[in-house]
């Protein structure tokens, strides 16, 4: 459970570092915020089902 939590929170630090810059970067290539903000929503998306698969309980 330690190797996860520490998994998640390493991931979690990358994510909120670099995220700035990416939704940056995305509304300057861009010129309007749909596309950043999707992006964000599509990460969180993905980190939802993530978290859920990672957190159900193991199956013996």
């Amino acid at each position: 459970m330690t190797a996860l939590s520490a998994v998640a929170q390493s991931v979690g630090y990358v994510l909120a570092a670099l995220g700035p810059l990416v939704i940056g970067l995305l509304r300057q290539a861009t010129g309007g915020w749909t596309v950043p903000l999707l992006a964000g929503l599509a990460a969180c998306a993905v980190q939802l089902v993530v978290g859920v698969l990672a957190g159900r309980p193991l199956i013996s």
